[in-house]
Order: structure tokens, then C-alpha cells, then sequence
């Protein structure tokens, strides 16, 4: 078994775990499912999967290590993922989710802008919709609040 995704695959599977307790702190519902449903749901798939993978790999051989050829693209996201988990609050979700689609595609090399504002304007939307109408979680509003 290749050893790096062993390691990653039991990282997702102790944060999964750590996040299944977490949901017991979200606000009760008396409804069918309530705001912890969808977390636990997608904790769920996450762990199979990942077990999955394990079972799945548990054959193959380690290969050579893989040569990045731009980190700077890897750090660029990882500050663009941080940026919007900064400013998701204070600045809200509809002005910064956009934003960080949009800066995200960018730096993915996507450069049709009619694609890419559709993409984040339609992303956001829907995102939304699904949260705050069918979860009935409501979204930071930040500045448009």
C-alpha cells in the first residue's frame, strides 16, 4: 500500500470522527433531520470513501515521489482559502464566496470571464438556497446584512 495515502486516508478519517462529535453541538431541531443532518451525512460519505480507498489500494506498490512543479499555486490557494474563511463572517457569504470562486479559478488558469462570473454568481445562489431555505441555516450576511 502506498504509504502517503494510507496517512491521508486516516487523516480524513480522525477529522471525520472529530467532526461527527462536533454536529452534537449544533442547535436542536424537532424536524426530520435538523442543521446536523447534511454535516453528518457528508462526514459519512467521507469516511466510506475513504475506506474505500484504503481497501482499494491496499495492494499497490509506493512509487516515486511526485515533483510539484508550481508550488506557488498551492500556497496561492491555500491564502486564498484562509482569506475567505477570514472574512467569511465580517464581509458575509454573498459578497465573499463570489470572490474567492472567482480568485480560485483564476489561479486554476480559467480564463473565460463570462464562464467564471456565471460559475461563482450561480454557485453562490444555489449554495444559499440550499442552506438557508432547505437546512434552514442562515449564512453570515456581513455587510449586506
Amino acid at each position: 500500500m502506498k504509504k502517503g495515502t494510507l496517512v491521508i486516508n486516516v487523516l480524513f478519517i480522525v477529522a471525520s470522527v472529530f467532526l461527527f462529535i462536533e454536529t452534537f453541538k449544533f442547535p436542536y431541531f424537532k424536524g426530520p433531520v435538523g442543521p446536523a443532518g447534511m454535516p453528518r451525512l457528508l462526514i459519512f460519505i467521507l469516511v466510506a470513501l475513504n475506506l474505500i480507498s484504503i481497501w482499494q489500494n491496499r495492494s499497490l506498490k509506493d512509487d516515486k515521489p511526485v515533483k510539484i512543479e508550481s508550488p506557488w499555486r498551492i500556497i496561492a490557494g491555500t491564502a486564498l482559502i484562509l482569506l475567505y474563511l477570514a472574512l467569511f463572517n465580517s464581509l458575509g457569504y454573498f459578497v465573499v464566496t463570489p470572490l474567492f470562486l472567482i480568485a480560485m479559478m483564476f489561479l486554476m488558469q480559467v480564463r473565460r470571464p463570462v464562464m467564471v462570473i456565471s460559475v461563482a454568481v450561480i454557485f453562490t445562489l444555489v449554495v444559499y438556497f440550499f442552506f438557508y431555505k432547505e437546512l434552514m441555516l442562515p449564512l453570515p450576511l456581513g455587510l449586506l446584512g
